[in-house]
């Protein structure tokens, strides 16, 4: 067999097998491709950290800070499902829209609020990253804009 057409196969076989991960991804999404949004939790927070292919330490940072803040400081909230966390990579197929959806420029924490299964307000967490070596002004900084929004969840 000719290299050229071993090549080709290959390119193929990875075309299709990208096409069957998107396919699979989506499989969990609503229209508005939130994850959950069409789970039966209706209103809720959803908090998110966004991230690509590579990851700095400043980055792995800033997620395990968020996740932290949001596991420890509502954690019956996270049992009830009244607030979720999610580490998305905006990188992988299908998450390219939260870029728009939420005017990502960098690596980012973001809050959305959900309200009857659809999308009521958002905010972006830019300080994230002045507070980065301050991890209790960081946690503070997570609090301060989490809890007007959860209080908003009914």
């Amino acid at each position: 067999m000719k290299i050229r057409t071993v090549v080709t196969i290959l390119l193929i076989l990875f075309v299709a097998a990208s096409v069957a991960v998107m396919i699979f991804r989506g499989a969990g999404k609503d229209v508005a491709g939130i994850p959950g949004a069409g789970s039966g939790k209706s209103d809720r927070l959803v908090a998110y950290y966004f991230h690509g292919n590579v990851r700095c330490q400043t980055c792995r940072t800033i997620e395990a800070y968020a996740e932290e803040a949001i596991k420890n400081g509502y954690p019956e909230q996270l049992a009830s499902g009244k607030i979720e966390w999610h580490a998305v990579n905006i990188e992988a197929p299908g998450n390219e829209h939260f870029v728009q959806d939420y005017s990502l420029v960098t690596r980012s924490v973001v809050l959305v609020r959900m309200k009857g299964g659809a999308q009521e307000e958002w905010k972006r967490l830019d300080k994230v990253w002045n507070l980065v070596h301050n991890k209790q002004a960081f946690v503070d900084y997570i609090y301060e804009s989490a809890d007007p929004m959860i209080e908003a969840v009914h």
